[in-house]
């Protein structure tokens, strides 16, 4: 039986990476805050490119919630990591402070905190230990 071929990545009828990206932080950003995250991850990447960065780059005042809870599109939490390929933002989303912040986590090479005091997260941060 002969199925009609899916388009592959890039193709038509589906979003570039970049194109993701920026749909992703105008749903999810005011336009001061997405100023300030280009601004932070631009200079990210030129101090530790050419590698994938993760950058931790804004921290909202209050925990915050895109989507429905559960969802696949769900982003919630008071700090804002940007993914940085080749020096373009990939993608945006909210993460809790008690969750781990490592580059497989993030499948990239480097995390990096920029605008942001660095802090322990994961199992090693007070939220962690509740």
């Amino acid at each position: 039986m002969n199925r009609p071929r899916r388009p592959r990545h890039g193709g038509r009828g589906r979003e570039s990476r970049e194109q993701h990206g920026d749909r992703r932080a105008l749903e999810r950003l005011t336009d001061s805050e997405r100023a300030a995250v280009e601004a932070r991850c631009a200079l990210a990447w030129s101090r530790f490119g050419p590698d994938s960065l993760a950058v931790v780059c804004l921290e909202s005042a209050t925990h915050r919630q895109t989507g429905h809870f559960g969802g696949a599109d769900d982003s919630n939490g008071s700090l804002l990591v940007a993914i940085v390929r080749g020096g373009a933002v990939h993608s945006v989303f909210f993460r809790r402070p008690g969750q781990t912040f490592s580059p497989a986590q993030f499948g990239v090479r480097r995390v990096r905190w920029v605008g942001v005091a660095k802090r322990a997260t994961g199992p090693k941060s007070r939220h962690g230990r509740r």
